[in-house]
């Protein structure tokens, strides 16, 4: 039992000590630029919700057509979302919207 008492007094601060070096190394490299953070793009909900009502539009789904994306999507080559298509502000249908390439190009396809 003492034994067990006595690794404990030592593995604690020890535990401790590495933890702090740990921390401070981490904030030195972040403060000097060794870590680099890249901020995720995102498609501009505006640009997209226009650009769907237009194919939707030239699909012959309609005129007056307006479409409800959801917003802050990742741009993503490959990752597809849903987009509804309203005339008049009623859900007339939905449409998937594919994003082709790291540019954001998208793709409209029936749902």
């Amino acid at each position: 039992m003492a034994e067990q008492s006595s690794f404990m007094r030592i593995a604690v601060p020890v535990s401790a000590i590495v933890v702090a070096v740990c921390a401070a190394v981490v904030t030195i490299k972040a403060l000097t630029g060794g870590i680099q953070i890249q901020q995720q793009r995102v498609l501009d909900p505006t640009a997209v919700a226009q650009q769907v009502a237009d194919q939707a539009t030239l699909g012959g789904q309609g005129t007056n057509l307006r479409a409800a994306c959801p917003v802050s999507i990742p741009v993503v080559s490959g990752a597809k979302f849903r987009c509804a298509i309203l005339k008049d502000g009623s859900h007339s249908g939905d449409v998937t919207v594919t994003i082709l390439d790291d540019q954001g190009e998208l793709s409209v396809s029936s749902a």
